[in-house]
């Protein structure tokens, strides 16, 4: 009799034992999620003074959880990029345990756009991280660079060149000095990309006037006369002009000028 009394009484204490631990583990979570939204609440005053009413949608993945700021319009250029950054977090990020939770942040940031009638955004990355009560929050990443559109769509190499021809037929002048193994191979890679019809796919950068490719840079002063006016000022294609005739006036400087291997 006392075995199973005290067996009873072992029961209890375990059952007492483990209701006090479900408790505290969704105390827990609860005050962790409180904290976290705080944190996220501030994130999120500070995009929507950037963005304005540009940001209609929020929503992502829970576990592990991906916050992301999207258009309800999922064919906009916002929404593409954001979508495309959140399905990467995915592949890598971790899910939460009982301890430590993770909010991960994606959005817009607006930039200067170096086009005519466009607009510029960076992909942001911001974490928020709770481990146990301690809250901290990451700095901001810059993750993608991409141009908008008037009507809101994805700006692409469909839309900067108007003559297509014309601008391979300029890569192939250009692309005949490689120095190793290695630039050929990226040389042939860079001309079949190019040989394809459509360009919309073909992922860029444009700085200090040239191309940042995945794998080269490319000076756009060579292509000038095959870009589309509508996205380049007057004095944009002046200048473009009077640097690719400064390059030719200089000798043994194609390779210097056109195209870098990063």
């Amino acid at each position: 009799m006392a075995v199973l009394k005290y067996s009873k009484v072992l029961l209890l204490v375990l059952l007492i034992a483990t209701g006090l631990s479900c408790i505290g583990i969704y105390w827990l979570g609860k005050e962790q999620n409180r904290l976290l939204n705080e944190q996220c609440h501030a994130l999120n005053i500070r995009i929507i003074n950037d963005l304005g009413t540009k940001i209609d949608a929020i929503g992502g993945p829970q576990n592990p959880r991906i916050i992301g700021f999207f258009q309800q319009d999922d064919t906009t250029a916002i929404s593409q990029r954001i979508g495309t950054a959140s399905e990467e977090e995915l592949k890598i990020a971790k899910p939460d345990n009982l301890f430590q939770k993770e909010w991960i942040v994606l959005y817009p940031q607006t930039r200067s756009s170096p086009f005519e009638n466009t607009s510029a955004y960076a992909v942001m990355k911001t974490s928020i991280k709770a481990d146990w009560l301690h809250v901290t929050t990451s700095s901001e990443t810059e993750l993608d660079i991409f141009y908008e559109k008037a009507d809101e769509s994805l700006l692409t190499l469909e839309d900067l060149v108007q003559d297509k021809e014309s601008f391979r037929t300029t890569l192939k002048t250009i692309l005949v000095s490689a120095k190793n193994e290695a630039e050929i191979q990226v040389q042939k890679d860079i001309l079949e990309m190019f040989e394809s019809d459509d360009w919309s796919a073909i992922p860029f950068v444009y700085t200090e006037k040239s191309l940042i490719l995945e794998k080269a840079v490319i000076s756009i002063s060579a292509f000038v006369d095959s870009l589309n006016p509508y996205y380049f000022s007057e004095q944009t294609l002046a200048d473009l002009r009077l640097s690719e005739e400064s390059r030719q006036a200089l000798e043994d400087s194609v390779d210097k000028t056109i195209i870098t291997y990063p």
